[in-house]
């Protein structure tokens, strides 16, 4: 038997050794991005469902919403006090749960995420090191698995089932005068950015899509997170670290942002609609470059109208 040896050149070599890395980088690159697309596909979270707030006064709140904004209370259950959801659309809702004693500084209850599979969500969520509660069925006859998130927000996830009080109510309840049809975000405090960002963009794969300082060369107050693989909706980072954000400053923080497809028209609608002293409610550019009102309900909470072109 005769056994043949190739001897390289110290170029030839060098050419081998340029390959072999260029390859093992390629694998490197491309294990990374299974990793992100299936942290993307792995949840199927389609949007956020709901946003729950405190309310001193229900009926007043819910007349508030209804005749203000235009959202039509479509049910209500009873869920750590009588709770009414307030439709934006088939899928999006606000809900709100009136409390015997004064609203809490803080207001926001919950954050509300549907997801297309429960079940397979919660695996998910285990297998990240996450701890989210059994699968229950909640007062809205959703299935619900809830977690306490970054810095002790309550996040719920929910599957809407045939027979759940948001798929009884399809096609009705959707008010002719509704300022929108779709709740665009959610904004709430974050005092640790990095332990949310493990959270919601290492874990869930959420996108940052933007932020921003109050002010010129300041410290980031704004993240912005996309949801991947949905619809658009996004969470919005309020970052205090360091602060100890005041009850106003908290009605302002914890809010939900509708998209507003002109803002003009959605001044003359809350005119129409009764909004008292109109004029406190000009539209503005705010730090994102788009046209926004703010408007706040009878306890504080900030809703955002929001158009998503370009203000300049």
């Amino acid at each position: 038997m005769h056994l043949t040896y190739t001897t390289l050149s110290l170029g030839q070599f060098s050419k081998y050794k340029a390959l072999m890395l260029s390859a093992i980088v390629t694998l490197l690159l491309f294990a990374c991005w299974v990793n992100q697309a299936n942290a993307k596909q792995a949840h199927g979270i389609v949007g956020i469902a709901h946003v729950a707030f405190q309310v001193s006064n229900l009926e007043k709140s819910v007349k508030q919403y209804s005749q203000h904004y235009g959202f039509m209370p479509a049910f209500s259950v009873q869920d750590n006090g009588s709770a009414s959801y307030v439709k934006i659309s088939d899928e999006q809702f606000i809900k709100l749960v009136e409390v015997n004693e004064k609203t809490d500084n803080n207001r926001l209850i919950e954050i509300a995420f549907q997801v297309t599979n429960l079940r397979h969500f919660v695996t998910f969520l285990k297998s990240k090191g996450f701890n989210p509660s059994s699968i229950y069925i909640a007062a809205d006859g959703t299935l619900a698995s809830t977690l306490i998130g970054p810095s002790q927000h309550k996040l719920l996830f929910v599957e809407y089932r045939a027979n759940s009080l948001q798929a009884k109510t399809k096609g009705q309840y959707l008010g002719e005068n509704r300022l929108a049809d779709r709740l665009l975000h959610v904004g709430f405090t974050v005092d640790n950015e990095a332990q949310a960002n493990a959270f919601y963009q290492q874990a869930l794969g959420f996108e940052e899509i933007w932020r921003a300082a109050r002010q010129d060369n300041g410290p980031d107050a704004w993240v912005n997170m996309k949801i991947p693989e949905s619809r658009g909706d996004y969470v919005e980072y309020v970052l205090i670290d360091g602060m100890e954000p005041s009850r106003n400053q908290l009605g302002s923080m914890n809010h939900i942002c509708l998209l507003s497809h002109d803002i003009q028209i959605t001044r003359q609608q809350l005119k129409q609609n009764g909004l008292d002293d109109p004029n406190r409610h000009q539209p503005m550019v705010g730090r994102s470059n788009r046209w926004i009102i703010n408007i706040h309900d009878l306890d504080g909470t900030r809703t955002e109208f929001m158009e998503t072109k370009p203000a300049y």
